[in-house]
C-alpha cells in the first residue's frame, strides 16, 4: 500500500505513517490477556466462535 500523505495534518505535531495497520484479530489474544483472560478462557471463546 502506498500513501500519498498523512490523512490528518497537525501543525504542532506532524504525523507520519509508522507501519501498516494490524490485520483483523492480530492482537486479540494480547488484548484479552491484558484484560485478565487466561489461555483456557481464550480457547473457550474461540471454540464457541465468540472471537
Amino acid at each position: 500500500m502506498t500513501m500519498i500523505g498523512v490523512p490528518a495534518k497537525l501543525s504542532a505535531t506532524p504525523g507520519a505513517a509508522q507501519s501498516a495497520p494490524p490485520l483483523l484479530g492480530q492482537h486479540t489474544d494480547e488484548i484479552l490477556k491484558s484484560l485478565g483472560y487466561d489461555e483456557q478462557s481464550i480457547a473457550a471463546l474461540r471454540a464457541r466462535k465468540v472471537i
